[in-house]
């Protein structure tokens, strides 16, 4: 397995130990001297990276010029032997899935089961890798929605294919999924975010309406996002939804329902426009959703493909959109969703059994 750069700094400042001095037996000629000079009069440091650096150094009890030496070196040494254990992965993964939830490490513990991991096990890496046993990265996992494997350090996808669920044909799947989110007295908030590239402007969505598979896929992925507290810890979880193209007619009247269902049931919705390289990242699976969707990003409003006005540049397919949507019986799911205390069957419906029963309305 190969490490980001990042990554590889922060599992390797651990290991690599501080430089040593050794005495000089030999006077350094007059070029050398000259070469160090310039390579130490030509570094220049962002304010952040310098702050980062300073801080790093002071808290090992360093120099900043050993620090930098010691970090060059972990890299070097890195490069020189790309291959990386498990346990290293895991460790690092460990502290990559808190920081892409901005999550901060004296908070971690509190996620974990009580008395499983002290704030100081964090400093310890066999500490910490003792008590990641599988019942723990299995449950963060689930709570995270990643794959446990990727935890684990055994394969570089966050995701598995079955937890990337399909609601092209089938938006009834998608209302139900967030009805249960809904339904969860855990979530005190859920929306959905329709995801995209930055090229994709209300011009393009409607150029690929209009000459479909005639220009390039204007690629959509539907993503619920909930909100909870885990002993106070604020926790945000991302739903990854199949990824479909706005240029098939059948698949975008299902996006347009899904759109619709979200601003009938009072679900707050967001476009989210992505750059291509990390939206590229994001739907191959290489980059955590919730790293993937922070900002900076552009946005762009999803009303104006659902907006039921001549202005709409869409506005000629809102009839298709508007049969389908009571095709497929989302009415039902808008009144349930909107307000889920009117569900009588709550937990057949969170266990998937049943379609929602409604109480009668007086």
């Amino acid at each position: 397995m190969n490490l980001s750069i990042a990554n590889l700094l922060t599992v390797l400042l651990g290991r690599v130990p501080a430089p040593t001095s050794l005495p000089n037996t030999e006077q350094p000629s007059d070029s050398q001297l000259t070469e160090s000079k310039r390579v130490a009069t030509t570094i220049r440091l962002d304010s952040d990276v310098k702050a980062f650096v300073e801080r790093h150094a002071q808290t090992m009890g360093l120099s900043i010029q050993d620090f930098i030496g010691m970090t060059m070196r972990a890299v070097m040494l890195a490069s020189e032997s790309p291959k990386v254990g498990e346990l290293d992965l895991l460790v690092s993964r460990f502290f990559d899935i808190f920081s892409a939830h901005e999550i901060n490490a004296v908070d971690i513990p509190s996620i974990l089961p009580p008395g499983h991991l002290a704030r100081a096990d964090l400093e310890h890496r066999e500490r910490l890798i003792n008590a990641l046993d599988n019942k723990t990265i299995r449950g963060l996992a689930e709570l995270f929605l990643v794959d446990e494997e990727w935890l684990k350090g055994s394969t570089n996808y966050c995701l598995t294919h079955n937890q990337i669920q399909s609601w092209y044909k089938s938006t009834w799947n998608f209302a139900r999924e967030l009805l249960i989110h809904k339904l969860d007295p855990k979530n005190f908030s859920v929306s959905v975010w329709f995801v995209t590239r930055e090229d994709g402007s209300l011009r393009l969505l409607n150029e690929a309406r209009l000459k479909e598979d005639y220009v390039a896929a204007v690629d959509i992925t539907p993503v619920i996002v909930t909100e909870r507290r885990v002993n106070e810890v604020h926790v945000k979880t991302y739903q990854m939804w199949e990824t479909q193209r706005w240029n098939y007619i059948n698949c975008r009247l299902d996006l347009k329902v899904m759109m619709m269902l979200c601003d009938r049931s009072r679900t707050s919705c967001h476009g989210i426009a992505l750059p291509s390289e990390k939206y590229d990242d994001f739907l191959a699976r290489r980059t955590l959703p919730a790293e993937a969707l922070k900002r900076p990003y552009q946005a762009w409003n999803i009303d104006d493909v659902v907006w039921d006005s001549p202005q709409n540049l869409e506005f000629e397919e809102l009839a298709y959109a508007e049969q389908r949507y009571r095709d497929e019986k989302m009415i039902t799911m808008e009144a349930a969703i909107s307000r889920p205390y009117i569900v009588t069957n709550a937990a057949e419906v969170q266990a998937r059994r049943a379609a929602p029963l409604l109480a009668s309305e007086k």
